[in-house]
């Protein structure tokens, strides 16, 4: 049988013939074509070869390719991948993948794609790099790392403050009042790199709204926190 497509789900059935007659037709069967990989490489779109200043937040698109079910994404900061892969997605099914895990500031990483289907993969795109936006600023640090929170917030007595550290610093944790006056002194140390979680107390101010102000290795960020009644 010639003609037949791929990927198709085809139905067959037989009689038998002679000079006297015709038999009726067998019970039908049915076989599926086999799906071929994709043979074209992906068209990188975004962001454009060699790109500076990229968030650490950043969105990779291409285009589509015909046959692909799903797509194969890498980024590294090697330009041959033999290492230091930060990313690696084996099934994307968008044209499209946003990397944010283990980038890093003023750091120049390179991504390629290729498309796949059950019946194998196509070939690698083009390599394309950027290079992140350097730090800039304490809005720039929280987004990327710090992430302080405080919880319960808001609290009748104690609450905790945890963020993250990616180094150890000098670090001063002070509580203020509405008026702007400081009221309790949380922490004044040095602390290392990692996790870091500290008690509030509140046990023993009045009920209303308290600001924590962090300053670690000269960056300053303020978190708001409510007191209960008791």
């Amino acid at each position: 049988v010639k003609g037949l497509s791929h990927n198709v789900t085809y139905y067959w059935r037989v009689s038998a013939i002679n000079d006297s007659g015709e038999t009726a037709f067998s019970k039908l069967g049915s076989f599926t074509t086999v799906m071929i990989p994709p043979s074209d490489a992906p068209s990188l779109l975004t962001p454009t070869d060699g790109a500076t200043n990229q968030p650490l937040r950043i969105t990779l698109t291409w285009a589509p390719v015909s046959r692909a079910t799903a797509y194969e994404v890498q980024v590294s900061k090697k330009s041959d991948f033999s290492s230091d892969i930060v990313a690696n997605d084996t099934m994307n099914y968008a044209t499209r993948a946003t990397i944010y895990k283990n980038i890093e500031y003023l750091t120049t990483y390179y991504w390629r794609v290729r498309a796949k289907n059950k019946s194998g993969k196509g070939p690698w795109s083009q390599v394309y790099s950027f290079t992140t936006k350097e730090f800039v600023g304490v809005d720039d640090y929280v987004a990327a790392n710090f992430n302080p929170t405080i919880s319960p917030n808001p609290s009748n007595s104690k609450a905790t403050l945890s963020f993250n550290l990616d180094k150890g610093g000098a670090a001063k944790i002070e509580l203020y009042n509405s008026l702007g006056e400081r009221v309790s002194t949380i922490a004044d140390k040095f602390m290392a790199a990692g996790f870091q979680t500290l008690d509030i107390d509140l046990s023993k101010f009045t009920a209303g709204v308290y600001f924590v102000k962090i300053s670690i290795n000269g960056r300053l960020q303020t978190l708001k926190i409510a007191k209960l009644e008791k």
